[in-house]
């Protein structure tokens, strides 16, 4: 499923809320310190009721994030691909698939496209507000 929306954030702010928000997620996991994201980086987190795998197949700053985050069941290939609108702004697509590891087929009607872009919708909201709120305070604190 697709899912595009103007931002009013750059397509740096969005690749370092991003890269923070994964070197975080990493920490968490691992206890690992990790400076940089880049295509290849991999680990594993404990989920509910299974072992997440995730694996970044694609880490371009400013031009796309790709991951497949996996455990046991399933495969979520995830997609967030930036153009930059050089006026501050950029579109976002960000683009979600399922797979059965036992069938291996894609299980698009898994979610239904409503609730697909009303999640869409809620996530690019959270991440708009949070780079925001960092710009405000990255401005104040250059006063």
């Amino acid at each position: 499923m697709e899912y595009s929306k103007i931002m009013k954030v750059t397509p740096k702010e969005l690749f370092d809320a991003f890269e923070l928000s994964i070197i975080e997620d990493i920490h968490q996991a691992t206890n690992k310190k990790v400076h940089k994201i880049q295509t290849g980086t991999q680990y594993s987190k404990k989920g509910k009721h299974d072992t997440i795998h995730v694996k970044v197949e694609s880490f371009v700053p400013g031009k796309e994030y790709k991951a497949n985050i996996s455990n046991s069941k399933e495969i979520v290939k995830m997609a967030y691909v930036v153009e930059d609108l050089n006026d501050g702004t950029c579109n976002v697509t960000y683009t979600e698939d399922y797979f059965d590891i036992k069938n291996e087929e894609n299980k698009k009607g898994r979610i239904s496209s409503f609730r697909f872009k009303q999640a869409a919708l809620k996530q690019f909201k959270t991440i708009e507000k949070y780079i925001l709120s960092h710009r405000v305070d990255k401005e104040e604190q250059n006063k």
